[in-house]
């Protein structure tokens, strides 16, 4: 609303293929422990593997994005996937019965995605240095997502000051 936008659904639109709607679960979780601006601090990381290390996993990375933050070695990742594009994630996570991430882009898509078609069929988004997660604190929140607060904070990228104008502006009209 604050961009001059109607007010929507509150999820974000993707325009994606009738196959690709129809497509059948691939993989069981899918991880992407990325983010730029929030990230979890060691004990957010040893939260974050409490929750998954029993699992067989399959990790998300993004080659061609730079300084995405580094996530302890102590994860045990059965299987590596680089994701080049976004067309590239919107097809894994089309796939994917469980989604598990941070609160950053990715969960944005994952929520796009489950209202329109349904998959992945679980999301599950840590975040970090969360007070209360009925605030979004600036942040993107959707119904279809179940968010778990755990230790962490900002890398100081993204103001302080700009994130308390954008709750207050959430708070008035959302």
């Amino acid at each position: 609303l604050m961009h001059g936008f109607d007010k929507g659904l509150g999820y974000p639109t993707l325009n994606i293929s009738e196959e690709l709607s129809r497509s059948k679960v691939k993989y069981s979780y899918i991880v992407d422990l990325n983010a730029i601006s929030t990230v979890p601090n060691e004990a957010g990381w040893e939260e974050i593997n409490d929750v998954i290390k029993d699992r067989k996993l399959i990790n998300i990375n993004y080659p061609s994005v730079k300084n995405l933050s580094p996530y302890p070695d102590y994860f045990n990742f059965d299987k590596q996937m680089n994701i080049i594009s976004i067309n590239d994630l919107v097809e894994t996570l089309s796939k994917t019965e469980t989604f598990v991430c941070l609160n950053s882009g990715s969960h944005t898509i994952a929520a796009g995605l489950k209202n329109l078609i349904g998959r992945p069929k679980n999301i599950i988004s840590f975040f970090p240095g969360g007070k209360d997660i009925s605030l979004p604190y600036g942040r993107f929140w959707f119904e279809n997502i179940d968010y778990i607060n755990i230790d962490g904070g900002q890398m100081n990228l993204v103001k302080e000051r700009k994130l308390r104008i954008y709750e207050k502006v959430y708070s008035k009209y959302f």
